[in-house]
């Protein structure tokens, strides 16, 4: 039950800034120093719109890289938006996640879909979507010590989570993957990467790969929808 005495809105920079005055902080890369070679190079324009900035992505995972870009088709050319690619090595997750980003589009703390396409001759498909700021992995290991949140920042981190989860379950959904690293702090701002303050209070839950429909529709459920499980993460995240 909530309290109804109206609580002050605190940003997520405030509260983790606070645990780094308490515990140290120390820089971090979500980007591993072994990975292999970018799928794209640094001011390379995909889809003759989106111009990547950066030589290394921002974030790796087991099927893709992550990069930043900005859009040459933003309103404002001296501070064009900022965006995130991401690029799979081959289609292995990306058609269920852009089914799933498509149909969870206005949900709470999920990105926003910009564009999609592919690289690399058709290869290696590719989705852009609002850019997002540092997952609660990397604040965690960067500026927080001993590891541990203070009892504040977790329960407001725990609320938002399951303010974004009721959303995507509303719509039939279910995640199969949260975990700290797929959690950020709110989206980028303009190209110069300052965060908006009102989406600092937000947080989003990325990496829709293995997410799936579990609503057939009208009320039904998918029986059996967890036959056999390749992606191995039903057992670490229900």
């Amino acid at each position: 039950m909530r309290s109804s005495r109206a609580a002050r809105p605190l940003g997520a920079q405030t509260l983790l800034a606070r645990d780094a005055r308490a515990r140290g902080r120390r820089v971090f890369s979500n980007a591993p120093e072994n990975m292999p070679p970018p799928l794209v190079r640094d001011g390379e324009t995909i889809g003759n719109r989106f111009k990547i900035q950066g030589a290394k992505p921002i974030g790796v995972g087991q099927f893709a890289q992550v990069f930043r870009a900005i859009d040459l088709e933003s309103p404002s050319s001296s501070n064009p938006s900022a965006v995130a690619v991401k690029i799979e090595f081959e289609d292995k997750t990306h058609s269920r996640e852009l089914k799933a980003l498509n149909d969870l589009q206005g949900c709470v703390g999920v990105c926003d879909v910009v564009a999609s396409g592919a690289v690399s001759g058709g290869k290696s498909p590719y989705i852009v979507m609002s850019l997002v700021g540092e997952n609660l992995a990397s604040v965690r290991a960067s500026r927080v010590r001993d590891a541990t949140h203070t009892q504040s920042t977790t329960g407001w981190i725990g609320a938002q989570m399951l303010d974004i989860l009721r959303g995507i379950h509303e719509r039939g959904y279910v995640h199969r993957d949260v975990k700290p690293s797929n959690v950020t702090l709110g989206g980028g701002g303009g190209s110069n990467g300052n965060l908006d303050a009102a989406a600092d209070r937000q947080l989003f839950l990325i990496d829709m790969g293995v997410t799936k429909k579990f609503e057939i529709g009208g009320g039904a459920f998918f029986s059996h929808w967890f036959p056999y499980d390749p992606d191995g993460v039903v057992n670490a995240a229900p």
